[in-house]
C-alpha cells in the first residue's frame, strides 16, 4: 500500500532538535511511549504543532485529569475522549479512534492498570493501519508497552517544582530518546525550552 502525498512520515513535534533526534517527528503508524514528568507538557506540544499543521488529533484520557483551562490547544479542534468503568476502557477508546482512521495523532493517558503486551501490540498495529502517530503517557518510572513501541522517550522537568500538568510555557523539558525501532540511540539528552 502506498502512502497519500499528503501524509507525512513523521509529525512535527515543534522543536527541530526533538525532530532530528526522532528521524523527522513523531513517527506515523507507531506506538511512541512518554514516561517522567513533563510528559503531558510535551504531549501538548505535540497536539499544538499537529493543529497548527491543520491535522485531526484526539486525545483520551483515561485518568480524567486533561484540563481544558491550561492545555493551550484548539479545544474546538481537538477529541476528547474520557472513558469510564473498567481500567482498560481507555485502551479500548483509542482502538476504536484508531480504527475510526479520523485522526494523524492520538494521545493516549491511560491509568495504569493489567493490559498485556499483546492488547500494546494490538494499539500499535491499529496504529500502523491508521496511518496515525500514537503517543503514549506512560507511567512516571516505567514503561507499559515494551518492544510493542516503536520509540520511547523519557522527559523530566528542568525545574523540579513544577507540577506535570503545567502548560509548556512554565518549564524546560529534558528529553532522552530510550528506544527507537531501526535506528541507533545514542542516549543524548535534548533540553528543550518553553513553547
Amino acid at each position: 500500500m502506498s502512502r497519500p502525498a499528503s501524509q507525512p512520515l513523521a509529525l512535527c513535534t515543534g522543536w527541530p532538535a526533538l525532530d532530528a533526534a526522532l528521524g523527522g517527528g513523531w513517527p506515523v503508524g507507531e506506538l511512541t511511549e512518554i514516561v517522567g514528568r513533563g510528559r503531558c507538557s510535551l504531549a501538548l506540544g505535540a497536539v499544538r504543532a499537529a493543529q497548527a499543521d491543520g491535522r485531526p488529533v484526539g486525545w483520551v484520557d483515561g485518568p480524567g485529569v486533561f484540563c481544558p483551562a491550561t492545555a493551550r490547544v484548539d479545544l474546538a479542534a481537538l477529541t476528547l475522549v474520557r472513558p469510564r468503568g473498567v481500567r482498560s476502557s481507555a485502551l479500548f477508546a483509542a482502538e476504536l479512534l484508531l480504527r475510526s482512521r479520523a485522526f494523524a495523532l492520538l494521545v493516549l493517558d491511560a491509568e495504569p492498570g493489567r493490559d498485556t503486551l499483546s492488547q500494546w501490540f494490538r494499539l500499535a498495529r491499529q496504529a500502523r493501519v491508521a496511518e496515525s502517530a500514537l503517543l503514549l503517557l506512560g507511567a512516571p518510572g516505567a514503561t507499559r508497552a515494551g518492544s510493542a513501541a516503536g520509540c520511547t522517550l523519557r522527559v523530566s522537568l528542568c525545574h523540579a517544582e513544577t507540577p506535570d500538568w503545567a502548560p509548556l510555557g512554565a518549564a524546560s523539558l529534558a528529553v532522552r530518546l530510550l528506544r527507537r525501532r531501526g535506528a541507533a540511540v545514542g542516549g543524548a539528552c535534548l533540553h528543550l525550552g518553553p513553547g
